[in-house]
């Protein structure tokens, strides 16, 4: 039984619409229409919706235009505001399923890890609810008397890819799909052999396998509707002497580079609930993995040595570290966090005293007390941190700014003055005879105007073995990297820098060897060779005056 104030029509169809920041608005969720806003508009017609409801979790979710329309109100018999009719959706004559009979498409199989794998298939037919019966163009019957068919769901197909020409061979690190068991297997190239026609690709399984030059293709993505340019793990740029250059392309947002500051909520019991601040560290490994080794700043501190463990944790409860806040007011009912035990612990205002302070109800379980007093400054507004963005967003006016500023603040050039000043630990490029690709630990001596300066190198002498002295310009230095600690070993693909010929050489692990202590890195000279440990660093770029956090490697 329901009361007349709980019933209402229901909307006729709706075309779909454009829909802007903040207005209300109804998403299709649950077989239900929620009552919500409009957060922010994404790419491609999809929306970042916010439920009104405090008993909806996830708060908030991404809705295309067909799942969103315009909220409105049923009063004394009208929609408020009404409904026009340059509103209404005309009918057409659409076909429900996306393939026809007879297409040529691949087919993901979710069987025994072949999810990495696509099969080519053909469409028998459409048996409805988004679902087809297709036949595989390589997989057979048990017997052998057939190819094999299945049913299958649309989110598992797509169109065959287009053709890429590979004019003459794929060359070292490029990223194919490669003909194995019926299917194509997403891999790298790391080694090009002798006779260009074969090659040694890593799969995304972690196997290293030989294949033809006819059994590769570079590899696409079928996103959105659209094929995407084959994003190659080496990019074929051409530098100013003719040389090919390696940059790899793909890299992790900022907040997940080497060295960021980020906020971590750990899964152990007595810290459910709060987040604590740590620093990345590296990766797990650069292949397809979502768990990266953090150090925590305030917790695991290991009392008989005074250091910090090394930690793996999943993407999932990392995000970064919020910018400062002004300490502002709240009332009650606020959803808040509080500075509690170096953490901060996810709460709610429950009671506004004196002198800025508030009673603050913990929403962890295991937390005691329950509730504790804090003032603003140990407080901040919950924000949740959600397809790359803070909701709800933070304002400009919440930001914390210094309040005393020094009247001039230094110019570019003053800082990197500074920087270099008479006995700086900086790393010099040669541009002779390609070591353009290498960086040199130097020392500088002095300053000897218009931008340029006399240094000593530490790693290359002169005839009689004394220090190398030069004279180079600015643009031709930098300090010195931070060190990354690497706490077991590299990994296979990892962008690294090699000390060979007494300089540091750019480069990518391509084995890893069985000893775990030496690796085979494919340098940017077109060399492969063979390093220990100790030889080898994560890259890392000086850019703009700062250190750039190292690009991981390809991931599959």
């Amino acid at each position: 039984m329901f009361s007349v104030s709980h019933i209402r029509p229901q909307l006729p169809p709706l075309r779909p619409r454009k829909f802007k920041q903040g207005e209300d608005a109804d998403a299709y969720h649950k077989n239900g229409w929620w009552e919500g806003v409009i957060l922010q508009e994404w790419n491609n017609g999809n929306y970042l919706f916010m439920f009104h409801s405090d008993n909806q979790s996830p708060k908030y979710v991404v809705f295309g235009v067909n799942q969103l329309r315009l909220h409105r109100t049923w009063f004394n018999g009208y929609w408020v505001p009404p409904v026009q009719e340059s509103e209404l959706a005309v009918e057409e004559v659409q076909r429900e399923e996306e393939y026809n009979e007879g297409d040529l498409v691949e087919v993901r199989n979710d069987e025994d890890g072949s999810n990495r794998s696509w099969f080519a298939a053909i469409i028998v037919k459409p048996v409805g609810n988004k679902r087809y019966l297709i036949q595989y163009a390589t997989l057979e019957t048990e017997d052998n008397t057939d190819f094999l068919e299945k049913e299958v769901d649309t989110s598992h197909i797509r169109p065959r890819p287009p053709d890429i020409v590979v004019p003459d061979q794929f060359v070292m690190l490029d990223q194919v799909d490669a003909f194995y068991k019926g299917g194509w297997w997403k891999g790298v190239i790391i080694k090009v052999l002798s006779g260009d026609s074969k090659y040694h690709v890593y799969l995304a399984t972690r196997e290293e396998m030989e294949f033809k030059h006819d059994e590769l293709r570079l590899h696409q993505d079928w996103i959105d509707g659209k094929w995407t340019k084959p994003s190659p793990a080496k990019r074929r740029t051409m530098s100013q002497k003719g040389k090919y250059t390696i940059g790899l392309g793909i890299e992790d947002p900022p907040h997940l580079q080497p060295g960021s500051r980020v906020e971590i909520k750990p899964r152990g019991f007595g810290y459910r609930g709060a987040w604590f601040s740590a620093i990345i560290i590296k990766r797990d490994t650069p292949i397809y993995s979502n768990h990266f080794v953090v150090k925590f700043t305030d917790l695991y501190l290991d009392i008989n040595t005074g250091t910090r463990p090394l930690k793996k944790m999943s993407i999932v409860f990392i995000r970064p570290q919020p910018s400062p806040q002004r300490p502002r007011k709240f009332k009650i009912g606020d959803n808040a966090d509080a500075y509690h035990m170096n953490g901060w612990w996810e709460g709610v205002i429950v009671v506004e005293l004196q002198d800025d302070n508030y009673v603050f109800l913990f929403h962890s379980e295991y937390q005691w007390p329950k509730c504790l007093v804090f003032g603003v400054s140990q407080l901040r507004l919950h924000r949740t941190w959600f397809g790359g963005y803070w909701m709800p967003p933070a304002l400009e006016s919440e930001l914390d700014v210094e309040e005393v500023q020094r009247e001039e603040e230094p110019t570019k050039i003053t800082m990197e003055m500074e920087e270099l000043s008479e006995g700086a630990l900086v790393e010099v490029a040669n541009d002779e005879d390609g070591f353009n690709r290498a960086w040199f630990a130097a020392i500088i001596v002095k300053p000897v105007g218009n931008n340029r300066y006399m240094i000593q190198y530490d790693t290359v002498q002169t005839e009689d073995n004394t220090g190398l002295g030069k004279e180079m310009d600015i643009l031709q230095i930098r300090p010195r990297p931070p060190d990354i600690p690497v706490p077991d070993q590299f990994e296979m693909l990892d962008q690294v820098e090699a000390l060979y010929k007494g300089g540091w050489w750019k480069g990518v692990i391509i084995n890893v060897l069985s000893d775990d202590s030496k690796y085979q890195v494919y340098l940017a000279t077109h060399e492969e060779m063979e390093f220990k440990h100790s030889n080898l660093r994560l890259h890392q770029d000086w850019v703009h005056g700062k250190w750039t956090k190292p690009s991981p490697g390809v991931h599959l």
